[in-house]
């Protein structure tokens, strides 16, 4: 006879994967119904666990439901109750994307979860969760783009409400305890926790991982150790020390709380693979888990889970083509890399050089920018873009440079001098251009979107007239945006084009690719860590390419012009 553990464990799971089968099914995906895990050695019999409260049980049937944005931006809702389809993109901002759903739990005291929107710009948002939206608003802060992650910690002082921590990009961790405030601010001022988390790529509120009615925290490092930090209960040292979970945890893109999967009292984990394989581990306790089971497959296409534990990358998701007929042709991202089919959106004005600006606007995409004659323009606006172009000879919108969450422009004039114009969030208004430093006409090219090296700011590529690539880190200010040049390799003549993707592989680095003289594109995934700027071996980016064909060999010199 099957022990009282299992027999609990079960209804849950084929639920929740009876759900994804007809989500996923519906999507053209492919799911499977988890395999029997172990009995808990301890027995729920001997044992009176406490079901945990879910964080996002949006449909107010007991159970955790599933926020994610695909990776063209269009937002879902998996409930338990089956597919629910939400505007994801646009929770209370019409004009802005949130960069970030973080799914907090019941912090007003009510009988509905809250969600948290983070915008770029760091606007933080609590709004109450319906399966149809959220409500307007009940509190909105600011200032919030100073920190890398926003991360829900359910309870960590056993006052029975949800709290947050926030980490910098310098490693420095906050706690924001819940007020219990039924109009007010939801959290207290913040108090500092702990330092040197810089060296996690991934960290996430795992829930109450050993039953004892205080939230966890996993965290993963570069190298793929993943790590436990046990709940105190304290608020004024809320975790003991780090404890090892195990190896190998790199394998993943995402690392998902996705609350108490079994109804043991202990919260359980989601892990997905870059090829879009899902895997669910389920808790035994102290920090560990059972062998992994498999969840489900085709998730290439999911951009963002609500309280996933890399950090969100925003304002730019793949490349963008003109043909020689103009007409732009857009490439997302994917987990598994570039997408080599594409989306036709909208026509390019002739005589014109393409620019990618990410971030510049508060869609979540980047904006097509269109410079000649002295003048740049927003081609989706129709509108000029602010301020005097008459002596730039290029443009580049690698990201925020300057720590205020918004996009901002690079332009270098005709002496080589390279100017920092930041933007207002709009797409098309900029501050007055600051110097930044001359002898940048030494590059053939200024290319980036969004963090390289893995230090939680945005980083500069240049590509220069000698063939080699450089990185200049960024510095997250106006008047000094780069840290001094990092030579990252030479030999990169052989392309004829340099473009910024953004993040290609879900890991939260921002990617690149080189096309060659043969039209062949080739992917470069970003791999370095707490300031070190390097790339895996180039991938070529195969399958149905711009060009019709189908198979491996595609000529992308089809677009005269990339970004």
């Amino acid at each position: 006879m099957s022990s009282p553990t299992r027999r609990d464990r079960q209804p849950r799971l084929r639920r929740l994967a009876a759900c994804a089968a007809f989500v996923l099914s519906a999507s053209g995906l492919a799911t499977a119904l988890p395999a029997a895990v172990p009995a808990d050695a301890g027995g729920a019999a001997a044992h009176a666990a406490t079901v945990l409260k879910p964080r996002t049980d949006v449909d107010g049937d007991g159970l955790n439901d599933l926020l994610f944005r695909y990776a063209t931006g269009a937002g879902t809702i998996w409930s338990t109750k089956g597919i629910q389809v939400t505007d994801y993109r646009y929770y209370g901002y019409p004009a802005s994307q949130p960069k970030d759903i973080i799914g907090l739990g019941n912090v007003r005291g009510d009988s509905r979860p809250e969600l948290l929107q983070l915008t770029a710009d760091g606007r933080l948002s609590l709004h109450t969760a319906t399966v149809t939206g959220t409500l307007a608003p009940s509190w909105t802060g600011t200032g919030w783009q100073a920190y890398d992650r926003v991360i829900a910690a359910d309870d960590l002082n056993r006052d029975g409400r949800p709290d947050l921590i926030a980490r910098t990009p310098s490693g420095d961790v906050y706690l924001y305890r819940s007020t219990g405030s039924a109009t007010g601010n939801p959290f207290s001022g913040r108090a500092k926790i702990a330092s040197g988390w810089w060296g996690y790529d991934q960290v996430l509120g795992a829930g109450d991982l050993d039953r004892d009615g205080v939230g966890d925290v996993l965290a993963r490092d570069r190298s793929g150790y993943l790590w436990y930090y046990k709940g105190t209960g304290s608020a004024s040292a809320p975790f003991k020390a780090r404890v090892k979970v195990g190896s190998g945890w790199n394998t993943y893109s995402k690392l998902i709380a996705e609350g108490d999967q079994d109804h043991d009292g202990r919260a359980d984990l989601m892990a997905v693979k870059p090829s879009g394989d899902v895997y669910y581990y389920l808790s035994k306790g102290g920090g560990s888990f059972w062998p992994r089971s498999t969840w489900g497959n085709g998730w290439t296409w999911i951009a963002r889970a609500a309280n996933e534990g890399g950090a969100p990358v925003y304002g730019k998701n793949g490349i963008t083509g003109v043909n020689a007929a103009g007409e732009l042709h857009f490439h997302t991202n994917r987990s598994d890399g570039l997408d080599p089919s594409y989306d036709t959106s909208g026509t390019f004005p002739a005589g014109r050089k393409l620019v990618m600006a990410t971030g510049i606007d508060g869609s979540g995409q980047a904006a097509v920018l269109a410079f000649g004659g002295g003048q740049l323009l927003n081609v989706k606006k129709n509108a000029p873009v602010s301020g005097d172009f008459t002596t730039t000879n290029l443009v580049s919108g690698p990201g925020d440079l300057t720590g205020d969450g918004r996009g901002d422009l690079l332009t270098r004039d005709t002496s080589g001098t390279l100017w920092l114009r930041a933007g207002q969030g709009n797409g098309t208004g900029f501050a007055a251009p600051v110097r930044v430093g001359t002898g940048w006409g030494a590059y053939k090219a200024l290319v980036g979107s969004g963090d390289v090296n893995g230090d939680g700011r945005t980083d500069l590529l240049a590509h220069g007239t000698d063939g080699n690539l450089y990185i200049f880190p960024g510095n997250g200010t106006t008047t000094t945006p780069f840290k001094a040049r990092q030579l990252i390799g030479g030999g990169w003549n052989t392309y004829n084009a340099i473009a910024a993707t953004g993040d290609q592989n879900g890991d939260g680095r921002a990617d690149i690719i080189g096309r060659d003289g043969a039209g062949q594109v080739y992917a470069y995934y970003a791999t370095g860590g707490s300031g070190t700027a390097t790339f895996a071996a180039r991938k070529a980016v195969k399958g149905d390419g711009p060009d019709g064909q189908v198979g491996a060999t595609h000529n992308w010199n089809v677009y005269p012009q990339i970004g």
